[in-house]
Formats: C-alpha cells, structure tokens, sequence
C-alpha cells in the first residue's frame, strides 16, 4: 500500500523529532535555532500546508522547551528478581546495582547503549548479594567506571568473586555522610549523599546485623534549584526496617522525598511506618520479579503504600507476586525531573507520562503549566473554548469554536508526543481520555481560520 502525501509527511516528521531528541543538548540547542529560522522560511507554501507546519514548528519549540530544561534521569531496569538503576545527573552517569548474572550483557548493558552512554563515572554496589551484584562485571568490563563503590569487606560466593575480579583498583568503600557528587549548575545544585554503609547509620552509629541486607548503602539524590524548589530520590538497597527507621529519626535530611525506591524489592522486612510518615514520597518504585518465590512485594507493604496520602502511584517494574489499586505495571521506570516538577514514564506504556510537582503546596488541578508558552500566539480574535469534565474514571473534553469549523484536534503529551487525534469537521466536538492517563497535556486545534494551542491537566 502507498503511503499517502500526509502519511509521508507525518511519518519524516516523527523521524526528524526522534532524531533531535536523541542529540546531545549543545547540538539540540543549534537545532533549535535552526527551527526558528526554518519556520520563516514556510510562507510560499499554500495556507493548509502553513497551518500543518506551523503546528510541527511549535510542538518542536515545545520539545525543546522540555528537554533543555531536563536536570536529572532516573532509570529504573526491569531485570526480573533484583536491582538495578541507572542516574545521569548533570554530566554524572552511575549505575546502582547490577542484578543477577547475565543481566549485564543481556539488558542493563544493551538499554545503557541505546541511551547513548559508552561510559560511566562510577557503579555503586548497595550490598554483596547476587540480586544485585552478579551482572555488575558485565556492566564494569563494558562501560569503564572510573570508581566501583561497595560497602566494603568480603563475601563468600562466586559472583562477588567476578565483581572483584573486574573491578581491581578501583574499588572504594564510601564513608558514612560522605559526598559523592555535588554538582552546581544554570539550574542550580545537584548532591549525592551518603547516609549508611556496612550496617553504620548516619548521626548514630552501628545497626547492622550478620543479615547481608542490614548492611545495604543508603542514598540521597538531592537537586535544588535556584529558586529553592527540591527534589530528593531515596534509595537503600535491601535495609531493613530497624535501620530504615533510625535513618529517618536521626536524619532530617531525609523528611519529604518526591520519590523513593521500595527497599528489598517490597518486602515485609522493609519500609516501615515511620519511613512513609516522615518521607511522604508522591511516586515510588519496586523492583520485583514475576511470579518471585518470594511472595514480594509483600501485601503488608502494599497496604502500607496504598494508605501512604503522599503516594499517587506504586511503579512496580512487574506484578511480582501482588499489586494494589494503585500500582503500575511498569516494566522500565524513567524518572525525568527539571526546575519543579518530574515526569514518570514507563516501557509497558510509553505515552502515559505521569507528572509531579516538588511540593504539595500547587495540586496538579491548579498548578500553573511548569513551561513557558511565550511562542505560542492564537492569531484574531480568540474564540475557542475547553470545558473538561471529569467523571469517575475518564475525563471527557468539551471543545467550542463559534463560526469556525473544527478540522483536527491533536493531543500531545508533555514532551511533545502525539497521543490523540481527531477530525470532526464541527463546531463542536467532544472526547473522553481515561484518568488513569494522568498528567499535563497540550492541546492544537485547527479551524478553518484559526490555530488554537492550550493545556489541560488529568488526574486520577
């Protein structure tokens, strides 16, 4: 079948903005610039054609709006039973674990690849177990860590064996609070800090047990920007709930996380009360394999999430063993976080993009749109309208143009991405988007006369 005219271009106009959005920033940045002066240079087409353009220019201002503002990724792999998470902040690139053997080469080292990465500034082992080990001298022996933190000390088996073997001199035990990265930027200032190693808590003293899992590094991502908006991610390995607790008690520091990763894969040894009253995390993750013979993530801990008020969504990079009602099976889990708000985006359903603001103090209802728009000018009189209309578990969208005739309506998520698409050749039309597509959303309508642009917000 032959493509038509419309599908030609619609099919180079998705390939010019993937390929963009690969570039590196300072190339995104010249290509941004080239946009601009491309736009201009649209005029001798006829008027249909200048309206399809000018739509595609101003979704690209859109995309790169968003992506120059990007501080922080944080990956979160679905290697089945283990754990692995892969941060770039800043020009920093850390892997945190490595799960079981074989996992490097077949998925950690293959999904770093093709985000583009071909080295590492350092891996961070949490503990010696083989969960979270055994693929990190795949991953090692491919991408050149210049540093290989662990806690220290020795381990009787053969995958900490071939950790050690790959890792030689660059091995390096963290000090309890030391800083591993401090960076300060445009945006404003990135930390990774360190607030327990080999069972030592920080502002306390000796917690850990023989349990291997008691003597987990604990993690603190901290971006504040300059506007003193903060992000903070927790992660802690497999600790258990005693140290959970007193690292919470003893550290301030830690009180409201944006987001958190689940400790020993949801496990009722892990993540106690006092954690989730003093963090308050809005989005967590679980790295849980299908169908464990641990039972993980455990219906304690779910029980737990599902009444946290903080927690929005469980992002569980599988069903593992049980769910809740607020549970996503996510399969990878990215994190993308700018100047005040993150993004949640998943491989099992990439055009849901789940938004988030630092504080609480704005809900997503009434929360001003986090980018600027100052592009986007509606040309004559303004005479749109969007009434949304929240029922249950959709969201239906009313959308009124008076004496203009509506000829599309495209939906596009907050990274510029299409979702939606209609073309109801009324005054009038209406659609329905199930809330569970939550998130922030702009809108292009096109008339007869007119192109409109506008946002809108969903939440479940």
């Amino acid at each position: 079948m032959v493509p038509t005219k419309n599908q030609r271009t619609s099919g180079l106009l998705a390939q010019l903005i993937s390929l963009i959005s690969s570039l590196p920033l300072r190339e995104r940045t010249k290509v941004r610039g080239a946009v601009k002066i491309l736009s201009s240079s649209f005029f001798p087409l006829p008027l249909q054609e200048r309206i399809k353009v000018r739509g595609v220019v101003l979704l690209l201002f859109l995309f790169f709006s968003i992506s120059q503002g990007q501080i922080i990724e944080i990956h979160q792999l679905n290697i089945d039973q283990g754990d692995a998470c892969f941060i770039r902040a800043d020009t920093f690139k850390i892997l945190i674990d490595g799960g079981n053997a074989t996992k490097g080469n077949n998925i950690i080292n293959p999904y770093l690849t093709a985000l583009g990465i071909s080295k590492l500034n350092f891996t961070l082992a949490s503990h010696h177990h083989a969960d979270h080990i055994g693929g990190l001298d795949e991953v090692i022996l491919r991408f050149n860590p210049d540093i290989c933190y662990d806690r220290g000390e020795s381990y009787s088996s053969y995958q900490f064996s071939e950790y050690i073997t790959a890792v030689g001199p660059r091995r390096r035990t963290p000090a309890v609070a030391e800083t591993l990265i401090n960076i300060s930027n445009q945006h404003g200032k990135i930390v990774l800090s360190v607030f327990a190693v080999s069972g030592h808590i920080r502002k306390d003293g000796y917690a850990g047990t023989s349990d291997e899992n008691t003597q987990s590094i604990a993690l603190l991502l901290e971006f504040v920007s300059n506007s003193q908006d903060t992000f903070k991610f927790f992660t802690a390995g497999d600790l258990y709930s005693k140290q959970e607790s007193l690292l919470v008690v003893k550290n301030p520091e830690l009180e409201r996380v944006q987001l958190m990763k689940i400790s020993h894969h949801g496990s009722n040894t892990s993540t106690p009360q006092i954690l989730l009253d003093k963090l308050k995390p809005l989005a967590v993750f679980i790295s849980v394999g299908e169908n464990n013979s641990y039972g993980h993530p455990h219906p304690s801990t779910l029980l737990k999430l599902q009444n946290a008020e903080s927690v929005k969504y469980i992002y569980q990079t599988t069903a593992g063993r049980n769910t809740s009602a607020k549970s996503v099976i996510a399969g990878h889990i990215t994190a993308k976080v700018f100047d005040r708000f993150f993004t949640i985006t998943t491989s099992n359903n990439p055009t849901r993009i789940d938004t988030f603001y630092f504080t609480n103090d704005n809900t997503l209802n009434a929360e001003e749109q986090p980018f600027k728009k100052s592009f986007e000018k509606d040309r004559g009189e303004r005479k749109m309208t969007i009434k949304t209309i929240k029922d249950g578990s959709f969201t239906t969208l009313e959308i009124s143009t008076p004496g203009e005739v509506i000829r599309r309506v495209a939906i596009f998520n907050i990274l510029g991405q299409l979702v939606q698409e209609l073309n109801p050749n009324a005054d009038y039309t209406s659609l329905t988007i199930p809330n569970t597509a939550s998130g922030l959303y702009l809108i292009s309508i096109f008339t007869n006369r007119n192109i409109y642009h506008d946002k809108f917000i969903i939440t479940k």
